[in-house]
């Protein structure tokens, strides 16, 4: 099997696309196509990292003869937890159009001082006319669609950054006997304690020093059998 661990690389396509979600999320309605370009391919180059870690720390805990059948697994659920995020997606877009859209036209009204100041400019939008007053519901409707998408965007990058901490659940193959003889000073630690309160819970009328000899004693009884059992 490979040599390299998947999980770095899969935190770096992750935090990729993290930076490019932000950075889609400040967009302005004036962008221009290289903003577009690039934050496009940092989060491109984002998924292209994550999916070959992902399939194989999938894999990676799995028997031969199951593969045929986790692979049918694997992509039906890939696609319908991408279906279910691109239908999040596109309403918290919608809706922070409508509801922005919905605010935004609570202002368009004769006595908003925006809108009288312009008297002395170029009385670009106007609420004496009708073709004023669509073209100012056009540019509402233009800046609470932008909203939306960056409510989107937002999303997209809590969800990408939520997900680094997972990283440290993933265990690979042959990690878990690894695992258990890190963790194996603790257990012995733990039950040295354990043994240690049942010596002295049955026994509280000992003077204190007959008490640590008889703690020592059986600490140096149980040391001697870990020895022989792991020798």
């Amino acid at each position: 099997g490979s040599k390299l661990d998947p999980r770095p690389t899969l935190a770096v396509g992750f935090a990729l696309q993290g930076i490019a979600g932000w950075y889609m999320s400040q967009f302005s309605i004036n962008l221009t196509t290289f903003d577009v370009l690039w934050t496009s391919a940092l989060q491109g180059l984002g998924v292209g990292l994550v999916w070959v870690p992902l399939t194989i720390v999938s894999f990676n805990t799995l028997p031969r003869s199951k593969t045929a059948e986790a692979t049918a697994i694997f992509h039906l659920v890939r696609n319908f937890g991408s279906s279910i995020y691109i239908s999040i997606a596109i309403a918290i877009a919608l809706n922070g159009a409508r509801v922005n859209y919905a605010e935004m036209t609570a202002h368009a009204r004769p006595t908003n001082e925006a809108l009288q100041f312009q008297d002395s400019l170029f009385r670009v939008w106007e609420l004496d006319s009708t073709g004023a007053l669509a073209g100012l519901s056009g540019e509402m409707a233009r800046q609470a669609a932008m909203i939306g998408y960056l409510n989107s965007f937002y999303a997209f990058t809590l969800t990408s950054f939520a997900v680094l901490p997972l990283m440290l659940l993933i265990v690979l193959q042959n990690e878990g006997s690894c695992c258990r003889k890190k963790l194996m000073p603790l257990m012995v630690v733990l039950l040295k304690f354990k043994q240690v309160r049942k010596i002295l819970k049955p026994k509280p009328f000992l003077f204190k020093n007959q008490a640590c000899l008889l703690v020592l004693q059986n600490l140096r009884m149980t040391l001697k059998d870990d020895q022989r059992r792991f020798q």
